[in-house]
């Protein structure tokens, strides 16, 4: 977890070794559930705070998506260039061997 979010959970008591623990209370596997915090309004700034970095990741991740595209687009047009230029030459070369063939009067 995030330090600033650990930090500001702890603080709120939204932490899950925070959170008071009630016996008798079991999921299938016997598994213990924790009873919700006391005051739920606290988890509201661990919330925001989940939120704001999961948007900063988001926008991080985006950035990085694009830079990749862009990197690739680059590269596939430096690979693709010369195939290119090597085919409108090939195109440009048989134009001109069919007007030598085939003039017309």
């Amino acid at each position: 977890m995030d330090g600033i979010l650990q930090e500001k959970a702890s603080e709120s008591g939204c932490l899950q070794e925070n959170l008071p623990k009630e016996e008798g209370i079991t999921m299938n596997g016997g598994e213990e559930i924790s009873p919700p915090p006391k005051n739920p309004a606290n988890c509201s700034i661990a919330t925001d705070s989940f939120a704001e970095l999961v948007t900063q990741m988001r926008k991080e991740i985006e950035q990085r998506i694009e830079n990749e595209r862009k990197s690739r687009a680059i590269l596939f047009d430096k690979l693709l260039q010369p195939i290119v230029e090597e085919y409108m030459e090939q195109m440009r070369r048989e134009s001109v061997l069919e007007e030598n063939s085939n003039p017309t009067l």
